[in-house]
This record gives C-alpha cells, sequence and structure tokens, in this order.
C-alpha cells in the first residue's frame, strides 16, 4: 500500500523482515473498512503518462513561499495583531506562530521529498489515511483556497481604488462597483484581476513563476525599506511600558490572527511535481521560505510597535499611519505599492496551487478525468485551472470581502493535522503491500478519531457558560490522545525508516516532532 516510499537495502533486510513478521491485519481489502482507508500506490502515481513537465528550481519555491506568505498580512495583519490582541507581545505571537508551522513544515518536507507528486496534503494523506479522508481534505482545501482568492481579489481591488484616490487619481463611487441588493456587490475590477492572473496561471508554470518572483522582489525591497527606514524612529520604552497589555491570552490572540499569513508553504508542496530537483529542493523550498517569513515578520511588529504605541496604531493601515506620525507621509505611497504587490503574489500563488490539488484528484479518479489532462503546449492542467479559477471569478464578483479568513485557517488547520498523522503513520508501518488495514493504522486511525472528537467538544464547550476550570480541563482534553503517540516505540511499534537507506529528507525526533505540530494545532484551533 505504500510501495515505493522506502527502499530497504540488502544489509538491513534481515531486521527488516523480523520487524515485520508480526504485522497483523484486521481489515482486509474487500471489507468496507478496508475500502474506505484504501491508501495509494505511489509508483502507479509516478508512473501516470499524466506529469507535469519540470521547470521550477530552489529559487522559483522560495519566491512562491515568501510570495504567498507575506502578502497582506504584514502590511494590514499585523496593525490589527498589535492593536486589538497583543500589543508589542506581537512578536512573540508571531515567533509562535513561526514555531507552530515549521512542525507541520517538516512533516510536509519529509511527504514532498519521498512523492513528489502533485496535490500537497491532499496526496499525502491518500498515501498515509486512505481515500476517504483524502477526498475530505482534497475538497476542503479547494473550497477553501478559492474562496480564499476571491477574497484576496476583493481586497485587491479596494486597495487600488484605495491607492489611486492617495495620488489623486479618484474613480467614481460606483466605478466597476455595482449594488445588486443591500448585502451584494458586484466588484468588476475583482472579477478582472482574476481573470488576468487566471490567464497566467495557464500560460506556463516557469513563466508564471517568474512573473511571480519579480512581483514578489518587489514587495521584499518594500518591505526591507519599512525595517531599515523605521529603526531611526523606534522608541523603546513604547516596547517597555506595556509589553503584553492583554496577557498571555492577548499573545495567543494575535497568533491567531497573524496565522493565516504563515501558510504559504502548502503551495510550495503543491508544486513538488513540477520542481526539477523535488526530493532536494521541496524541502529545502518549504523551510527557508517559512524561516525567511517569520524573521521580516517579527522585525516588522518590532518596528510598527516601537514607532508608535500600540494603543494609537491604526489598524487599517498601521505601516502608512506609522510612518506618517514621524513625518514621512510619503512612504505611505511606497507602503501602499508594496502591499498591492503582496496581495498580486497571494493571487497567484492560491490561483495556481489548487488546481494541481484538482489535477491530482482527477488523476486518482476522485473528480472528472478531464481535470487531470496536461495542455502539450503550456504544460500545466488548463481544466483545472480554468475551473477554479472560474470558480473564483464568480465568488470574487459577488462575495462579499468579510466571510473567510477563519473558514479558510481551520481547513487549513485540519489539512496540517491529516499530514502530521499520516506522516506517523508511514513511518510506524511495514513497507510491504499488505492488503487491508493493519493493527497499528487501526490504533493510529482510533487516535485521530478520538483526537477529532475532543475538539469538537472542547470547541462547543467555549460557546456555553461553562466554569473556567471545566474549560481548562476541555482545552487539555485534546491532548491526551496524542501522548499515546510519543510512546508508540515503546509499544511495539517499529520505526520502519530505521532500515532505509536513502537520502530523502525525513523529519527528526520521530514521532515528537509531528506531536509538537498536533499540539500546536490544537491551540491554533481552539
Amino acid at each position: 500500500m505504500l510501495k515505493g516510499y522506502e527502499e530497504i537495502s540488502d544489509g538491513d533486510a534481515a531486521g527488516y523482515h523480523a520487524a515485520t513478521s508480526d504485522t497483523d491485519v484486521l481489515c482486509r481489502e474487500g471489507s468496507l473498512m478496508g475500502r474506505i482507508f484504501a491508501t495509494k500506490d505511489i509508483l502507479q502515481s509516478q508512473q501516470d503518462p499524466r506529469q507535469l513537465k519540470r521547470s521550477l528550481n530552489l529559487f522559483d519555491l522560495i519566491s512562491y513561499g515568501i510570495g504567498a506568505t507575506i502578502g497582506a498580512g504584514i502590511f494590514v495583519l499585523t496593525g490589527v495583531a498589535a492593536a486589538e490582541r497583543a500589543g508589542p507581545a506581537l512578536c512573540l505571537s508571531i515567533l509562535f506562530d513561526g514555531l507552530a508551522c515549521i512542525f507541520s513544515a517538516l512533516c510536509y518536507a519529509e511527504f514532498a521529498s519521498s512523492i513528489p507528486s502533485s496535490g500537497s496534503a491532499y496526496t499525502y494523506t491518500y498515501v498515509s489515511l486512505g481515500e476517504f479522508p483524502a477526498w475530505m481534505i482534497g475538497w476542503a482545501l479547494v473550497i477553501e483556497y478559492v474562496l480564499g482568492a476571491a477574497t484576496v481579489a476583493r481586497g485587491w481591488s479596494g486597495y487600488l481604488v484605495s491607492f489611486l484616490a492617495d495620488i489623486g487619481l479618484g474613480l467614481p463611487e460606483n466605478f466597476l462597483l455595482v449594488p445588486i441588493t443591500d448585502s451584494i456587490e458586484i466588484d468588476g475590477l475583482a472579477a478582472a484581476i482574476v481573470i488576468i492572473l487566471t490567464t497566467v496561471v495557464i500560460s506556463g508554470t516557469k513563466k508564471t513563476a517568474n512573473i511571480n518572483s519579480i512581483v514578489t522582489f518587489a514587495s521584499l525591497i518594500v518591505v526591507l525599506f519599512v525595517i531599515f527606514a523605521g529603526i531611526p524612529f523606534v522608541t523603546p520604552t513604547n516596547w517597555t511600558d506595556s509589553f503584553a497589555p492583554f496577557g498571555i491570552a492577548g499573545i495567543f490572540g494575535g497568533s491567531a490572527t497573524m496565522f493565516f499569513a504563515f501558510i504559504g508553504f502548502d503551495s510550495v508542496a503543491n508544486l513538488s511535481e513540477e520542481v526539477k530537483h523535488a526530493k532536494r529542493d521541496i524541502p529545502l523550498g518549504i523551510i527557508l521560505s517559512l524561516v525567511i517569513c517569520t524573521c521580516l515578520y517579527f522585525c516588522v511588529a518590532l518596528i510598527i510597535t516601537g514607532m508608535v504605541p500600540y494603543y494609537q496604531i491604526d489598524p487599517m493601515a498601521p505601516l502608512s499611519a506609522g510612518f506618517s506620525s514621524v513625518g514621512m507621509d510619503w512612504a505611505g505611497i511606497i507602503i501602499s505599492l508594496g502591499a498591492f504587490a503582496g496581495l498580486t503574489t497571494t493571487i497567484i500563488t492560491l490561483l495556481g496551487a489548487i488546481p494541481r490539488t484538482v489535477f491530482a484528484m482527477g488523476r486518482d479518479g476522485l473528480v472528472p478525468q478531464q481535470f487531470s489532462k496536461v495542455n502539450s503546449w503550456t504544460h500545466t492542467p488548463i481544466w483545472a485551472i480554468t475551473f477554479c479559477g472560474s470558480v473564483a471569478f464568480i465568488l470574487a464578483l459577488l462575495l462579499d470581502i468579510e466571510l473567510l479568513g477563519e473558514l479558510v485557517s481551520f481547513g487549513t488547520l485540519f489539512a496540517f493535522t491529516l499530514v502530521c498523522f499520516g506522516v506517523v503513520t508511514v513511518r510506524f508501518r511495514p513497507n510491504l503491500d499488505i492488503p487491508g488495514v493493519t493493527r497499528m493504522e487501526a490504533r493510529i486511525a482510533g487516535i485521530l478519531v478520538a483526537y477529532v472528537l475532543t475538539i469538537i467538544i472542547a470547541t462547543f464547550a467555549f460557546l456555553f457558560n461553562l466554569p473556567v476550570y471545566v474549560k481548562v480541563v476541555l482545552s487539555v482534553l485534546p491532548l491526551c490522545p496524542l501522548a499515546f503517540l510519543i510512546y508508540m516505540p515503546r509499544h511495539g511499534f517499529v520505526d520502519y525508516n530505521q532500515f532505509a537507506n536513502n537520502e530523502k529528507f525525513r523529519v527528526p525526533l520521530m514521532p515528537l516532532i509531528p506531536v509538537l505540530g498536533l499540539a500546536a494545532n490544537t491551540v491554533m484551533i481552539l
């Protein structure tokens, strides 16, 4: 069932077969459980003639990761989180987000190194946990990220109109924004940018990567300008007088606000099938882009909370207002251009990554096969891109911008959770084509079910007026099923990776790192 995930050297064969001799099959291949949790054959997928062209390098991947991560978050969300959530302690919130994401990112890196195929969390879940969980997470990510692309397009439209007004080129009030009902307005500008960028994505992966790199570079220049131009205006007392005015709850509230800005590495993993040296470059691209973006967010948070007292930060335009407060009104134009570039790269990465998931699902037969067709000229999944772009176009035309942040974050956390569970599954299972579900897999599935149920219970507990001690107990409850994973090597389960002899990236400290990732995801969900 995981044929091709590991290659066992001859010298380790004796130990490997000794470790796998007691494998117990609970559910046979033809049973209902066996069908629901039927896993994907990696070799068969990699030998499929419907493959995307490998044209990307490490620089392209880092640009994609940075472009998807800094986006508008660094220009807007930092102000919201600092003014209303964490204050100067926002830097700690960002460090927590970076640390929480690095655990999941390491799990993504192991899968991407071993399975250089499109689909990201969908493919990894199919390989490790089975068809039904993969089908669920695949559609969850497609729907939520398409909605996310539409929402960002709406923000892009509003930002452009505001920017033009700031430089004296104001548009008429109803220009490209036509009210239909009290709650629905047609935004022609948002729909237009979706069409343009969908066309860019269709034109070819390398062409899209080049355009994305140029726009990302422009955005990075603006971020570096903010950091170095703001240093002379930092007043340390703005940090020390009230470092964490909202307490620990505010620090975690700031983390929750900023979290969605840190999930760009999922877009990098989605491009695995189009990378020339995927086994080496994908793990590096995921980890380096996350580290770079964490450092940038950390520095910007220090600058904005050092230039302006947290209670005076403008949540809507924190950086522009901050520089205006020190007499640098002209800096607002530069910052607006950076935010505009950041929004553009976010739309590009979303519209480019999600069709790869639809393409992978089409290749596996979980959606119509038409979506798995690759254009012979552009070498892109043109039908999958057109489908996702069309849906995003309709939503951008009609959707209200305030609907989707928490929904997308929750779906992403769900994907991170399944990937962390999945990497444990593939590391603690035999590399044999066993027809059915083994006892170990059934136990891990039981842990996953228990984890999800406790998350649901803990979430609903916060909706009712329960005593504080009850809420604390229920908050800790989801961590209990994870404790068993740490003791798996002591309970008769063997890490079969110890018998592997290859150069693929592997998560260190197994299973501690995935468990820490699951714990961090739990905190962010609650």
